[in-house]
């Protein structure tokens, strides 16, 4: 599934045990995930935008597929959700985006989107 980047929050249960979403590409302005949002769905990789600010408890509980998430570097960040911890890998080495499957091409839009 995919969103409208105007989407700025994915509300609490909102694809609760939806266990046919496998693939998710969240909008680039979305700020929160909020608490069991995506529990025991069948995603297996998921890049969260630079602009997310807070994940909430349960966000991603029982993904039993989810193994990545891949994230900006954000200081503003919060994560309650223990799922997430476990398997956020940041993108602020070349070495994880590259192995997020990234070109150098891509690589150097995000440095410049992060103004760096």
């Amino acid at each position: 599934i995919s969103f409208k980047n105007s989407i700025k929050e994915i509300q609490e249960l909102a694809f609760f045990n939806c266990e046919s979403i496998e693939d998710v590409i969240l909008p680039k302005g979305l700020t929160k995930i909020g608490k069991c949002a995506f529990f025991n769905t069948n995603i297996e990789e998921l890049e969260l935008p630079a602009s997310i600010k807070k994940i909430d408890s349960n966000a991603f509980e029982d993904c039993k597929n989810l193994n990545t998430i891949y994230a900006h570097k954000n200081d503003e960040l919060v994560i309650d959700c223990e799922h997430a911890k476990e398997n956020i890998k940041f993108l602020n080495t070349i070495e994880n985006m590259l192995d997020s499957g990234r070109t150098f091409k891509q690589i150097n839009q995000i440095y410049k989107e992060l103004g760096r």
